[in-house]
């Protein structure tokens, strides 16, 4: 991210007191929670089931939950203080296991390269916008960001293994019917 901006480079963000580091780490952080929130083949799970504790009945979320939402059975549910929340009853209790689709927040080491370079793509270009602001050097990682999400979609379609008739939910349900 340094290099962007003409800086000299370090090889590990584990030094102190360097104000662009510090800036490039917290871009870093930033831009890899906004890019794994969406949801990819390889930080998400289908139908994972969820527990809850004996006593009091709640659902206590691992630290590197994003966001899930409850499918078996349907209740509506968010992440409040780390742990579930059933929306229409207001409660944290619940008297019976849930099968959510979730998404995990993962250190960067353990994503695919092509989501470990949009990231840094991404935050290059906000440390870059934040530490200089040139308006030059923003136009062309803007084109190469854009060309690193195309990288992430296509390699993600690749790992989903997608296709129009089984993707969707409705499409799902009409062919069930045949």
């Amino acid at each position: 991210l340094l290099a962007i901006t003409w800086e000299f480079p370090f090889d590990t963000l584990e030094v102190a007191c360097v104000g662009d580091v510090n800036l490039a780490r917290q871009c870093l952080t930033v831009a890899s929670r906004q890019v794994q929130d969406r949801g990819w083949t390889f930080n998400s799970d289908d139908k994972y089931p969820l527990q809850p504790d004996s006593l009091p009945q709640q659902v206590v979320l691992p630290p590197n939950v994003l966001r899930c939402d409850a499918v078996d059975p349907p209740v509506d549910i968010t992440i409040r203080a780390g742990k579930l929340y059933a929306r229409k009853s207001h409660s944290y209790q619940f008297s019976q296991p849930l099968e959510v689709d979730i998404v995990w927040f993962l250190p960067i080491e353990d994503i695919p390269q092509a989501a470990r370079q949009y990231i840094a793509v991404k935050a290059a270009r906000v440390f870059q916008r934040r530490a200089c602001g040139v308006r030059d050097i923003e136009a062309y990682s803007e084109v190469e960001e854009m060309e690193a999400l195309a990288a992430l979609q296509d390699q993600d379609c690749d790992a989903g293994d997608y296709n129009m008739l089984n993707a969707s939910y409705d499409t799902a349900r009409i062919l069930q019917r045949w």
